[in-house]
């Protein structure tokens, strides 16, 4: 139907546009007729003749022209060149753009897809001008005047002899002013004008669909004058501008059309955006197009929160995929280069960092599967001392603070259950411990007033026997170190004023004392030095002839050692 109403409107402008062309033609002719031009290089003097149908007299006729002439000479010199040249082109243009209109539309109509029969022939036209031409009113009133000019402009005449349409390039001032007359002449038209507008008018009568095409042209109607206020060319480049777009589904495939036109690129439509290849087809899902873009299955743009599948991406407002640190409502989310949301335990460059289950990063103290974390105000997750307030808390190199024994370059702290560094003596799993002023946990020897301790290798306070470089050592159950004789496990020992546990033979309080390599005193009858010797109850060893079970026995005067098979 839209089609129909184009070709419609292309006939009837072409209808028009003849019968307009014959008019300013046959307007021209009639002012030749009634005006006398003359060019004198600075000059004009323009002589009119009024016909008159009832044949007034020569002299009626002479003054009227005089004062016509008069009166148009003041006219043309007081107005501006600018108005002339405007009111000339305003005359001329439809007249210089009737042929290319004709071209122009037979083109556009032919592309639309109207039957070819039903496009109006040049000969189909040039009858119509024709029929035109023999009706026309003013064609008979030329015909009837008795009175021609002479003396018409060489090159006006011309134009006339060689066409029915002025040449408007070849229009001097002289004729820019007869052109200019002619509109003043609107009177003379009107019968023109109204075989105009009958025609249109019976055109629409023929067909219904047409009535909005003879409206336009009934429109382009200004005065009475057949002066139509767009060209041919403009008023079908504007159907085609403003055909209707619509989507378009090929085998699965959607495209748009814009104009007749499938549109490429990024186009908005309805408020949102989509994106077409260069084959027109309508783009889905992830799209690289110098960043990242994610189309619904209904081609829309996202922008915002948008979850395709098991990870959240953030997308700009231009739609582009978001990638790194970006904050939002106050939040700090991190993405990471393949733009998906970050959540729990996630590393940068910078270290490491902690996300909540919506991706916030988190700051502070946060626990974490059992374990307490610490993060800096920027989100980075701390290791190391962490001191707060009076206390100290350490964080390990995975960033959980130490509740217990930990370890540093330094050597071994205690934390108790709530992280904070212990100092002093302390009671571990029921063994002291001296963690001094620094927390730092203490081994060797530690003298306390005066008394010594001894903490192992563990850190452990020593309650027992405990061996050390020097030898072995006897602490009492607080730890302090024991020196001279002790009992112990009913076991006599004998402990240097250093504490170091004696062996062999030792001589104390004027007598010899023999020790075994446990450092156990020894009694009754024991070998050293391949010799026997003997020691009563209290350990002390014996000398000379002593009686023994009944038996006799001779221990040598000086050393003690047993004499045998031998006479003394």
């Amino acid at each position: 139907m839209n089609r129909y109403k184009m070709y419609k409107s292309g006939k009837l402008w072409l209808v028009a546009s003849t019968a307009l062309a014959l008019t300013i033609s046959m307007g021209a002719v009639a002012s030749a007729d009634d005006a006398t031009v003359t060019n004198n290089s600075s000059s004009l003097n323009i002589s009119k003749t009024i016909s008159s149908p009832s044949g007034e007299g020569d002299a009626n006729k002479q003054a009227q022209l005089d004062t016509i002439v008069s009166q148009e000479k003041t006219s043309i010199s007081a107005s501006s060149s600018s108005d002339v040249t405007k009111s000339t082109e305003a005359s001329t243009a439809p007249v210089s753009s009737m042929e290319s209109s004709q071209n122009s539309t037979s083109a556009q109509l032919a592309s639309q897809t109207i039957p070819q029969d039903s496009v109006p022939s040049a000969e189909s036209i040039s009858s119509a001008a024709k029929k035109a031409e023999t009706s026309s009113p003013k064609q008979q009133t030329n015909a009837d005047s008795s009175s021609v000019v002479s003396n018409k402009d060489a090159s006006v005449e011309q134009n006339f002899a060689n066409s029915q349409q002025p040449n408007v390039v070849s229009i001097s001032t002289d004729q820019k002013s007869l052109v200019s007359s002619s509109v003043n002449r609107k009177s003379e038209s009107n019968s023109v004008t109204s075989d105009f507008s009958e025609t249109v008018q019976t055109t629409a009568v023929e067909n219904s669909d047409s009535q909005e095409v003879s409206s336009q042209a009934n429109s382009m109607l200004v005065n009475n004058d057949i002066l139509p206020t767009i060209p041919m060319q403009a008023t079908v480049a504007a159907s085609v501008a403003t055909a209707p777009n619509y989507w378009q589904n090929n085998n699965g495939a959607w495209s748009y059309q814009i104009g007749g036109n499938k549109a490429t690129g990024w186009n908005s439509i309805d408020d949102a955006w989509y994106f077409f290849n260069s084959d027109g087809k309508m783009q889905t899902g992830w799209l690289n197009n110098n960043a990242w873009f994610y189309l619904q299955n209904n081609g829309q743009m996202q922008t915002g929160w948008q979850r395709p599948g098991n990870s959240w991406y953030l997308l700009s407002a231009s739609g582009a995929m978001a990638t790194g640190w970006q904050l939002q409502n106050n939040n700090w989310y991190h993405l990471e280069n393949n733009g998906q949301l970050d959540t729990g335990w996630f590393s940068t460059p910078s270290g490491w960092y902690l996300a909540n289950d919506s991706g916030q990063m988190q700051t502070g103290w946060q626990a974490k599967n059992g374990k307490w974390y610490h993060f800096d105000d920027s989100g980075l997750m701390k290791t190391g001392w962490e001191p707060t307030g009076n206390s100290y808390y350490h964080l390990s190199d995975s960033g959980a603070l130490d509740t217990s024994w930990f370890n540093t370059p330094y050597g071994w702290y205690f934390a108790n259950g709530s992280g904070v560094m212990q100092t002093g003596w302390q009671v571990i799993n029921g063994k002291w411990y001296d963690l001094g002023d620094s927390g730092l946990m203490k081994t060797g020897w530690e003298p306390a007033g005066n008394s010594y301790y001894h903490l192992s290798d563990s850190g452990a306070l020593d309650t027992s026997w405990f061996n050390t470089p020097y030898g072995w050592y006897f602490a009492n159950g607080s730890g302090v170190m024991q020196t001279g004789w002790q009992n112990i496990n009913s076991k006599w020992y004998l402990l240097g004023s250093d504490g170091s546990m004696k062996t062999d033979w030792q001589f104390d309080n004027n007598n010899w004392y023999h020790f075994d390599q446990s450092g156990a005193m020894q009694t009754w009858w024991f070998e050293a030095n391949n010799a026997w010797y003997f020691a009563n109850g209290s350990g002390v060893m014996q000398k000379g002839l002593f009686d023994s079970n009944g038996h006799q026995f001779y221990l040598d005067d000086n050393s003690g050692a047993m004499h045998t098979s031998s006479w003394t």
